[in-house]
C-alpha cells in the first residue's frame, strides 16, 4: 500500500516537473546557504573550546581611564607571574609572552615568520605536539617548537624534531635555534592566534636574551606584554581585582595604577566578543542572511504548494467518488510534500560540498567535509526539511481535503476564504526579504568601494613595501640609507623611505604627551627616516620634516589633530614649542606640523601622531617606495633584482598598498562577497517564485483572461489584470522595508568614523531593477499562455 502512495508522489511531481522544479531549486538553495552559514558558525563558535581548563583561563585585557594609551589585549609585563606566586591560592597558572617578527632561515629558503615568546605555554593550554615532549620540549635555550605547515615550508616534511633552524637576532646575529616539538593539528585558538591567523613558533621566555628584550619583560612599566592566568578551582574573577589592584599600587607609578583598570576576558568567550564584538557581530549578520534565504525558499514553496492544490480539486473529487477517505488524501498530498523537501534537502547536501571551497573562501574560514560532521546534524537537517513539506502543504491540505466532492468536481475552490491573503502576505514577506537583502549589499559594496578610493591624504596608488633585515645599531641605520639610495637610483623607483611603520594601522609604541600643564593625551608614535615625508607626498602644514643631517635627538614633528589635542589653534602657533614624551622620559620640541592622513582603520577617528627620528631609536622594519608610472610587474622585477643583489640572504618580502588594504578590511571584503552572493540567489529565487505564482494565477484564469481577449481587451489591460496584484504587494513591502533598512544599515555603519551617506538614489534603482523583473516576468508568462487562439481555451 504504502508503495502505491510513493508512485503516485512520484508520478504527480513528474506530470508537473515545472512546479515542482521551481519548488524544489527554490527550497534547495535556501537549505544549501543555511548549511554552508551553519557550519561557519558552528566552528566559529568552537573556537578555544579545546583549550584545557577553558572555564579558567583569562586574558588580563588593560581599560585606561585615557583611550589610546595601549591596545586592551595587553599589560604591564610582570602582571601574571606576580598574581601566579604572591597569590597561589587565586591563580594556579600564569602564561606571559612577548610577540616579534624573526627572520629563519634553512639552505636558501629564507622567510620571516612571527614569534611567541614564554613559558609554560603547551602544558598550561594542553596544546599537543605530533613531535617532542610538551613538559620539555622549550626548557632548554636556544630551542623552539614550530608548526607542521611551517615544517614543510623549511624542509619538505613534518618529521623534523632536532633538526635546525638559522635565526637572525635584531642586532642582525645569527645563530642555530633546535626544533624541539612539532605542533600538532589543532583548531584556531585565541592563545596563539590571537593577533595573527597564521601559528607563531613558540620559544621559552630565556630565548628574549638572544632578542635583546629579556630585561622589559620583567619590568613593570614595559605595558606591552600578553598575560594570561589560569584560576584556582573555584575561584572567581572578582576575587582578583582587589589583588590586582594592590599590586599595581605597589609596582607601578601613579600615573598608571590610578588610570588603569585590569578586566579579567575569559577564552571561552573572548574570540567573540574581542574587537568590540566583531566575530559576534558578523555571526548575526551572516544567520540573518542565511534565514532570510531560507525563508524565501520556504516562501515559495508554500506560495506554489497553495495555488497548486486548487488546481487538483477535480482530481480530489474523481478520488472522493472512488472511495477514497479523507485521511488517504492528506497522506498523498503531504507525502508528495515531503518526498520534494527530502529531494531538496540531498541537493542542498550537494550544493554544499560541492561548493565548499568556494564558500570558504568567501567566509575566510575553513568549512568541514559533510563526511566529517556529526551524525547529529543530518538527523536534524533532515527532520527540519520534512517539517518545512509537511507545513507546507498542511493548511491547503486540510482545507481542499475536507471539500464537498460536488465542490471539488466543480472547481470550487475560490469559495476557501484565508487562502488568497495568506498567498499575498507571504509573497509581500519575500519581496520584503529580498529587498532587505539588495538593499544591504548595495550599502556594503559601496562602503567598501569607499575604504578604496577615499583620499587617505598620502600617495597610495603607487606605495610598495619591502620588510627589511635587522642590523638595530647606528652602523645598520646608516648601511640602510645607504641601501635606500640604491633603490632610488632605479628607473622604476620614484623615492624611498625607511620607516619602523607604514600605514597599515599597526604601531611600534604609544606615548602620553603633555604640553606644558594640560591634560595629558596619548599619541601613536611613527618612527621614520628624513625622507618619509616626501616618499608618501605628506603635505606639510608649517615647518619642516626631519632632516638628513644630524638631527637634535629631541626633535619631534607631529599631525594636525595632535597639535589641535594639545592645545595649539594653528599649526604654525605648536612651531618651536616643546612637549613632554612619557616614553621617552623627556621633553621635545615641534619642528613640524603634517596634516592628517589615515593611518588605520575607517573604524576610527584621525588620531594624535608623533614623527620621531630613527636616528634615536635605531630600529626599523620597513622601505616604503613609491614608484613612478612604469608597469607595475616590471618594476617588482626590477626591485626584486637589486634586492637579491644586496641581501642575498633575506627573503624578499614584497606588499603593496593595495594589498595592505585588502589585509586591514578581509572581513568586510568578505562580507561583501556573501552580500553579493546572497542578493543574486534571492533574486533568482524570488523570480522563480513570481514564476510559478504567475503561471498557477494564469492557468486559473485562462478562460477569463482568453474572454477579454475576445470581447476586444488590449495587451496593456490583459497584463495590468495580473501584474497589479504583485505591484501593490511590492508597494506593501517597501513600506515596511525601506524604514527598517534604514535604521539597520544605519546602524551597521556607525560601527565606522569614516562613512558613507545612505544611498537613497541607488535604492531607488533597485525598486526599478525588481519591479522590472516582475513585469517582465509576468508579461513573459501572460503572452505564453494567451499565444493560442483564445476560442481554444474557451472549449475547455
Amino acid at each position: 500500500m504504502l508503495q502505491n502512495y510513493f508512485k503516485t508522489a512520484w508520478r504527480n511531481l513528474i506530470r508537473k516537473r515545472s512546479f515542482s522544479f521551481m519548488m524544489l531549486i527554490g527550497l534547495s538553495v535556501g537549505l544549501a546557504f543555511s548549511f554552508i552559514i551553519s557550519s561557519y558558525v558552528w566552528s566559529e563558535l568552537q573556537v578555544n573550546q579545546n583549550l584545557k581548563n577553558i572555564n579558567r583561563q583569562f586574558l588580563l585585557k588593560s581599560e585606561w581611564q585615557q583611550e589610546g594609551r595601549s591596545p586592551d589585549f595587553v599589560s604591564p609585563a610582570p602582571l601574571a607571574e606576580a598574581l601566579k606566586n604572591e597569590y597561589p591560592h587565586l591563580v594556579a597558572n600564569a602564561y606571559t609572552y612577548d610577540g616579534v617578527g624573526v627572520t629563519f632561515q634553512h639552505e636558501d629558503i629564507v622567510h620571516t615568520e612571527s614569534v611567541q615568546l614564554g613559558d609554560n605555554v603547551l602544558e598550561m593550554y594542553g596544546l599537543g605536539l605530533s613531535q617532542g615532549n610538551p613538559k620539555t620540549a622549550l626548557e632548554e635555550p636556544y630551542s623552539m617548537v614550530i608548526s607542521e605547515k611551517m615544517a614543510l615550508k623549511y624542509f619538505g616534511k613534518t618529521d623534523v624534531l632536532n633538526q635546525t633552524l638559522e635565526v637572525e637576532s635584531f642586532s642582525g646575529e645569527r645563530r642555530p635555534f633546535r626544533i624541539s616539538g612539532v605542533l600538532a593539528k589543532a583548531p584556531f585558538n585565541s592563545v596563539l592566534q590571537l593577533i595573527n591567523e597564521e601559528l607563531p613558533v613558540l620559544m621559552s621566555k630565556e630565548s628574549l636574551r638572544y632578542f635583546g628584550r629579556f630585561e622589559s619583560i620583567n619590568q613593570w612599566q614595559n605595558l606591552f606584554a600578553v598575560n594570561n592566568i589560569e584560576l584556582a578551582e573555584g575561584v572567581s574573577p572578582a576575587q582578583l581585582e582587589k589583588p590586582i589592584k594592590d599590586l599595581l599600587q605597589a609596582n607601578t607609578s601613579a600615573d598608571i595604577s590610578e588610570n588603569l583598570s585590569i578586566k579579567l576576558a575569559d577564552y571561552k568567550s573572548l574570540y567573540l566578543t574581542d574587537k568590540n564584538g566583531f566575530v559576534q557581530k558578523n555571526i548575526n549578520t551572516l544567520l540573518t542572511i542565511a534565514l532570510v534565504m531560507l525563508l524565501i525558499g520556504i516562501i515559495n514553496f508554500v506560495n506554489i504548494s497553495l495555488g497548486a492544490s486548487s488546481n487538483r480539486l477535480k482530481e480530489i473529487g474523481i478520488r472522493k467518488t472512488l472511495g477514497s477517505n479523507r485521511k488517504q488524501l492528506v497522506f498523498q498530498l503531504l507525502l508528495e510534500s515531503c518526498l520534494l523537501s527530502f529531494i531538496a534537502f540531498i541537493i542542498g547536501l550537494i550544493i554544499y560540498q560541492v561548493g565548499r571551497n568556494y564558500y570558504a573562501e568567501i567566509l575566510g574560514k575553513t568549512l568541514v567535509s559533510l563526511f566529517q560532521i556529526n551524525a547529529a546534524f543530518f538527523g536534524f537537517a533532515f527532520l527540519f526539511s520534512l517539517l518545512i513539506g509537511i507545513l507546507a502543504t498542511l493548511f491547503p491540505t486540510l482545507i481542499v481535503s475536507k471539500l464537498h466532492v460536488v465542490l471539488a468536481l466543480k472547481n470550487r475552490f475560490q469559495s476557501i476564504s484565508g487562502q488568497t491573503n495568506l498567498r499575498r502576505f507571504l509573497i509581500g514577506v519575500q519581496f520584503a526579504m529580498a529587498l532587505f537583502v539588495g538593499f544591504g549589499a548595495l550599502v556594503v559594496d559601496k562602503q567598501i568601494n569607499y575604504f578604496f578610493e577615499k583620499d587617505l591624504g598620502f600617495s597610495q596608488q603607487q606605495m610598495v613595501y619591502l620588510t627589511m633585515p635587522r642590523d638595530w645599531s647606528p652602523k645598520g641605520i646608516s648601511k640602510m640609507k645607504t641601501i635606500r639610495t640604491e633603490f632610488e637610483s632605479l628607473p622604476e623607483v620614484e623615492k624611498g623611505s625607511i620607516s619602523y611603520e607604514i600605514p597599515d594601522g599597526k604601531v611600534g609604541m604609544r606615548t602620553g604627551i603633555k604640553n606644558g600643564e594640560s591634560p595629558q593625551v596619548f599619541a601613536e608614535i611613527l618612527q621614520t627616516d628624513e625622507a618619509y615625508s616626501d616618499a608618501y607626498n605628506l603635505k606639510l602644514l608649517a615647518g619642516r620634516y626631519h632632516n638628513a643631517g644630524s638631527e637634535p635627538n629631541n626633535h619631534v614633528v607631529i599631525n594636525q589633530t595632535a597639535a589641535k589635542s594639545l592645545g595649539f589653534d594653528t599649526p604654525e602657533s605648536a612651531l618651536n614649542q616643546t612637549i613632554y614624551l612619557e616614553t621617552f622620559q623627556g621633553d621635545f620640541e615641534i619642528i613640524g606640523v603634517l596634516s592628517d592622513f589615515h593611518f588605520a582603520s575607517f573604524h576610527q577617528k584621525i588620531g594624535p601622531l608623533v614623527f620621531t627620528n630613527i636616528n634615536n631609536s635605531n630600529i626599523y622594519r620597513y622601505l616604503s617606495l613609491r614608484l613612478g608610472a612604469s608597469d607595475f610587474g616590471e618594476a617588482k622585477k626590477a626591485i626584486e633584482t637589486k634586492w637579491q643583489s644586496v641581501f642575498p640572504n633575506s627573503p624578499f618580502i614584497y606588499q603593496s598598498q593595495e594589498a595592505n588594504l585588502a589585509n586591514l578590511y578581509s572581513s568586510e571584503i568578505r562580507l561583501k562577497k556573501a552580500s553579493r552572493l546572497a542578493t543574486i540567489l534571492a533574486l533568482i529565487l524570488v523570480s522563480l517564485g513570481v514564476l510559478g505564482t504567475l503561471s498557477l494565477n494564469v492557468s486559473k484564469r485562462l478562460k477569463e483572461l482568453s474572454l477579454r481577449r475576445v470581447l476586444g481587451a488590449n495587451f496593456v489591460s490583459v497584463n495590468w489584470l495580473l501584474i497589479k496584484e504583485f505591484v501593490f504587494i511590492l508597494l506593501a513591502a517597501l513600506s515596511v522595508t525601506v524604514p527598517f533598512t534604514y535604521y539597520i544599515l544605519g546602524d551597521w555603519l556607525q560601527n565606522y568614523a569614516f562613512r558613507i551617506s545612505m544611498p537613497v538614489q541607488s535604492f531607488v534603482l533597485v525598486v526599478i531593477c525588481f519591479l522590472s523583473i516582475i513585469i517582465t516576468l509576468a508579461v513573459f508568462q501572460i503572452n505564453k499562455a494567451l499565444r493560442l487562439n483564445p476560442v481554444e481555451h474557451l472549449k475547455e
